[in-house]
């Protein structure tokens, strides 16, 4: 329709077709109507060789990068082979709290004591090496630690040479807070179980101890390490089946 009103499309298909031999051509093609006859339409195939097409489909891809890039929850950063920053997407400012240009001059965000993002960045520069999933410490631009989860992608030349290092990375802050919450309070329970004069025992829905606590040599003359593992035995036989009873109803409330 907009050529038979006289107007070009906006963006010329690229179409195959085959030539005289049976082979597949690829050709662009730009369609007008003819001036003054709205009965004839002028159009004009163009070759596309294998280097306009790997230039568009290049330019397709970096596009399609930059769009999955900014919308991403994750840090994202590109550096050459030399460490040098040349991409920064909009969320790796967002948590870091620097600005683009001040990532891309290369601000440290890295803690002074904490030297293992650095060696993974030289190591990978350095042996074009990849990984994921390694937990370390940056330091945002107010002062404050910042837990991440830190995978980074070396990209090679044809020549097998760096070319560039894709690194990508996560805020998993609040996560380490609250492993380091649970380790601080399993350590006090640790310590008044363990100090505690009365027996403490565990047991599974099927019986079985899994924990007795020191108090168990001076209350039952037995080593915690003696019945870990087993069904006991403790019980007496007048009483065995109470306690088994009681357990079973525990465990439904």
């Amino acid at each position: 329709a907009r050529f038979l009103e006289g107007c070009p499309a906006s963006e010329n298909p690229i179409i195959d077709m085959v030539g005289k031999s049976g082979e597949e051509l690829r050709v662009e093609v730009c369609s007008v109507c003819w001036p003054g006859d709205a009965s004839l339409v002028v159009s004009i195939f163009k070759g596309v060789s294998s280097r306009e097409m790997l230039l568009d489909s290049s330019g397709r891809s970096e596009q399609l990068y930059g769009i999955l890039a900014e919308t991403m929850p994750a840090g994202i950063m590109l550096c050459d082979g030399l460490g040098k920053p040349v991409y920064v997407n909009k969320q790796a400012s967002n948590l870091t709290g620097y600005t683009i240009q001040e990532l891309m001059r290369g601000v440290l965000i890295c803690l002074s004591d904490d030297a293992q993002p650095m060696a993974i960045r030289d190591y990978a520069l350095k042996r074009g090496d990849s990984g994921s999933n390694c937990e370390t410490r940056f330091i945002r631009s107010d002062g404050r630690d910042m837990w991440v989860s830190l995978s980074w992608r070396a990209i090679l030349g044809h020549d097998g040479a760096l070319r560039l290092l894709h690194t990508l990375f996560t805020d998993i802050t609040e996560r380490k807070h609250a492993e380091q919450a649970l380790r601080e309070s399993e350590e006090k329970y640790k310590v008044i179980v363990e100090n505690s004069r009365d027996m403490i025992m565990l047991t599974q829905p099927d019986g079985i101890i899994s924990y007795l606590s020191p108090a168990c040599a001076e209350v039952i003359g037995h080593d915690p390490e003696d019945l870990i593992g087993t069904s006991g035995g403790i019980w007496h036989p007048d009483d065995a089946d109470f306690v088994l009873a009681a357990l079973q109803k525990s465990l439904v409330g």
